[in-house]
């Protein structure tokens, strides 16, 4: 009996695949539509800790609906009898809300919740309800500063709402004076405040994508940074330039423990300063330009401690007088001067009748003449110093090693790849064709569906943009859905309404 009634009720069941439930569309005019514009400033960017904190002042408008005006109380908010201005402020009820609908903000990686400075609204002649509020998140995200400290950075902030959305902003400067930018033309403008002595602002941007079928839009904002390099290049390059320099008077100690003495100073030096000026360096696993740098500069004290080193084993130190140790001093520099330089002759006499107090003439005539291991030392020193100077020089060419804008976009448009794979319907889902999933699930003519995203792992691997390293993303990739049979689900078709302003697949960018 149990098993007769269970085949009758597989057979009366109903296929899910054939029967598709179909979820109504929204009628447009139901649809809660706001337009928006930003202007976008910053409070804090901590790039050793790598989050920032954006000042964020959204501005809308939107016409009220008609439960907003069937509200008790909205003529008493949209009369403006005894006032003779455009606009007039909308206060809250004595219950504490507002008396008609409100948008509802939020942001994507925010480490703690955003702090709402502002909240303000008008209503003008017309019946346009304008809106102000101003947030400041703390935002978490990865900086890229393989360039540092000549790096480029282009701060996301993803602006959510979950109740309505986005569309441009068409009014131009029609609106309150507080809701005004600079230019009426412009969707979004930006500032960096008190941070425009340490980061440069290129430009920023606003891209909208706006869904109609579940009521949400995502405004993400651009801004374009370049990171001023004075103080880093002054404090930290400059000063370890120097300090590398000092091996120009190794030449006048003696071959002896002093010489080396005086090297292992110069390199613990050099180390303990690496240790005090690490807290002013982003942290990162991977070696920045300015980490570089300054590993040169220890290769070449490093460099100069094996010279001496070889020079004292491999070669005879000539004997010195009674009591002291021999030194090629100033020897070096005299025979330079006055035969590998190749000045004129009376540059060379002038030379040649000068000679030290504290020396004869008959050690005068001998300067000339120096021995192998003088000589070894000189060039030796010219060459580690004239390497350090090019070095320096080559620093301050900030164009030789800053990406250019084009690579810093693509480096975040491909750790945003993983985004465009969803899971829908108990099925990994690749909705944009022209992604680079899209092109591997349609060449192995899987259309829109994976069964097990291990089959898309092993067969297109992670674009190296996403792997670790200083040129991609995070070292992993967090994939989230429902782990369920994908019979258990509904499938379940999106509306794609068009408007004049905005579609679904829309994707409004604008530049300023």
């Amino acid at each position: 009996v149990l098993f007769g009634l269970q085949s009758l009720r597989k057979e009366t069941k109903p296929k899910r695949k054939q029967n598709k439930q179909r979820r109504e569309p929204r009628a447009m005019s139901s649809i809660p539509k706001i337009a928006v514009r930003v202007n976008l400033g910053t409070v804090e960017i901590d790039d050793v800790k790598q989050h920032y904190r954006p000042d964020v002042d959204i501005f809308f408008y939107y016409y009220p609906s008609q439960e907003d005006t069937d509200r008790e109380g909205w003529e008493s908010v949209a009369s403006f009898e005894h006032f003779g201005g455009e606009f007039k402020n909308i206060h809250k009820t004595p219950e504490g809300d507002w008396p008609m609908w409100v948008p509802h903000f939020d942001f994507d990686s925010e480490i703690d919740e955003a702090v709402l400075t502002d909240e303000s609204y008008w209503i003008s002649r017309e019946g346009v309800v304008f809106g102000r509020v101003n947030f400041i998140p703390n935002i978490q995200n990865r900086f890229n500063t393989t360039a540092f400290p000549f790096d480029r950075q282009i701060l996301n902030i993803q602006l959510l709402s979950n109740n309505c959305v986005f569309s441009p902003w068409l009014r131009k400067n029609d609106c309150p004076s507080q809701l005004k930018l600079f230019y009426e033309e412009w969707q979004i403008q930006g500032v960096l405040d008190a941070l425009a002595d340490t980061w440069f602002l290129n430009c920023v941007r606003m891209k909208i994508d706006a869904d109609y079928e579940d009521v949400s839009s995502i405004a993400n904002l651009f801004m374009y940074i370049s990171r001023h390099p004075n103080y880093y290049a002054i404090n930290i390059c400059t000063m370890l330039f120097f300090i590398v320099m000092l091996i120009v008077v190794i030449p006048f100690f003696p071959y002896n423990e002093s010489r080396f003495e005086f090297n292992l100073t110069l390199l613990l030096t050099q180390i303990a300063y690496r240790f005090v000026t690490q807290g002013m360096m982003p942290q990162t696993g991977y070696l920045m330009y300015l980490d570089n740098y300054m590993l040169y500069g220890f290769a070449i004290l490093i460099t100069r401690f094996a010279l001496d080193a070889w020079l004292v084993v491999l070669f005879e130190v000539p004997e010195a007088a009674p009591g002291d140790d021999f030194r090629c001093g100033w020897r070096i520099y005299y025979n330079t001067v006055k035969e590998k330089l190749l000045l004129s002759s009376w540059i060379a006499e002038e030379f040649d009748n000068t000679c030290p107090s504290d020396t004869d003439s008959a050690s005068c005539d001998a300067l000339p003449h120096l021995p192998q291991i003088c000589k070894i030392d000189i060039w030796g020193t010219i060459i580690l110093l004239s390497t350090w100077i090019v070095l320096w020089i080559l620093f301050f060419f900030p164009r030789l090693w800053r990406r250019k804008w084009k690579e810093v976009e693509k480096s975040i448009e491909d750790e945003r790849l993983v985004t465009t794979v969803s899971f829908e319907n108990g099925k990994w889902c690749v909705p944009d064709e022209g992604s680079r999933y899209g092109e591997w699930l349609h060449k192995h003519r899987k259309g829109c569906a994976v069964e097990n995203i291990a089959d898309l792992q092993e067969k297109f691997p992670m674009p190296n943009s996403l792997s670790a390293g200083p040129e991609g993303g995070r070292n992993s990739a967090v994939w989230r859905g429902w782990t369920a049979p994908a019979d258990e689900f509904v499938t379940v078709d999106v509306v794609k309404e068009e408007n004049p302003i905005m579609t679904t697949e829309s994707l409004h960018d604008y530049n300023v």
